[in-house]
């Protein structure tokens, strides 16, 4: 009786060793189709620049050739005075992009006890590290140049009038 379940067992692992070596001998699969590859682009610029009107100097910013700095100078004689635009960021790319950081340049230890440059969403709202702008997207920052609230002491002699660059990486 032993003897006939172990000739059983052993014809069953038999036949079964066989028919999986068989299926995995002739097993063929096949996949057809057609792949399209697209590859992704990056196109992220500066465009529309719109002065506010009501600031107490003027100018026009100009944007660098490779579209991503504004350069712009402003004479500022007091305090509270200030020079405002309007910048618009578009992403013409096909996918969407990550706010790395805003870079200031042109306010020197001269200027920096009497000025400050914001960059901010236009509707006023600070931007932020890691902000996304979607593919195809358009938004608006403002950049503020202020002559900051400070004592009749510390008034310079001379007239502000310094030369910024701002660039908003991406």
């Amino acid at each position: 009786m032993r003897k006939k379940r172990l000739r059983l067992l052993m014809l069953v692992t038999i036949v079964l060793l066989i028919s999986i070596g068989f299926a995995v001998l002739t097993s063929n699969l096949s996949i057809n189709g057609l792949f399209n590859f697209t590859p992704n682009t990056w196109n992220i610029y500066l465009d529309n620049i719109v002065v506010d009107e009501t600031s107490t100097t003027t100018g026009t910013p100009s944007i660098s050739e490779d579209k991503d700095t504004i350069t712009f100078s402003a004479s500022l004689n007091k305090p509270g005075d200030y020079y405002s635009f309007n910048v618009d960021i578009v992403n013409d790319s096909t996918i969407d992009a990550m706010l790395g950081n805003i870079t200031i340049e042109g306010i020197t230890s001269e200027y920096s006890d009497y000025l400050s440059c914001l960059v901010t969403y236009s509707n006023g709202t600070q931007a932020n590290q890691n902000d996304i702008l979607y593919k195809t997207a358009r938004v608006t920052f403002n950049v503020k140049l202020l002559y900051k609230d400070i004592t009749i002491e510390q008034i310079p002699e001379s007239i502000l009038n310094p030369t910024i660059s701002v660039t908003i990486n991406y």
